[in-house]
């Protein structure tokens, strides 16, 4: 009887361990970003067309956005990765580079 509970957690273990791989291999996942109309027509889309050409199963999601609002999108932890144009003004975003 013990058996069949560790080995239905043992499975569930390595599925975990797959996702994770896959995730690392850039098998699956999702990028979240955040730019403007322009930075997004102008300089993300080619980078966009080529990442999803080489990843095919990775989601991204884009958001239009300002500035801003793209920094408190990344402060609160609602996307991966932002693109902005003006320096953000108020608190330093401690994601930036």
């Amino acid at each position: 009887m013990l058996f069949s509970y560790i080995a239905q957690a043992y499975r569930l273990i390595e599925a975990g361990e797959r996702k994770l791989v896959e995730v690392r291999r850039l098998e699956q996942g999702e990028v979240r970003i955040s730019v403007n109309d322009t930075l997004c027509r102008y300089v993300l889309l080619p980078y966009l067309e080529a990442f999803h050409a080489a990843y095919p199963h990775i989601q991204i999601h884009v958001t239009n956005r300002t500035s801003g609002e793209t920094a408190e999108l990344l402060m609160e932890g609602r996307i991966d990765f932002g693109i902005v144009t003006l320096p953000h003004g108020g608190t330093e975003c401690p994601h930036t580079l």
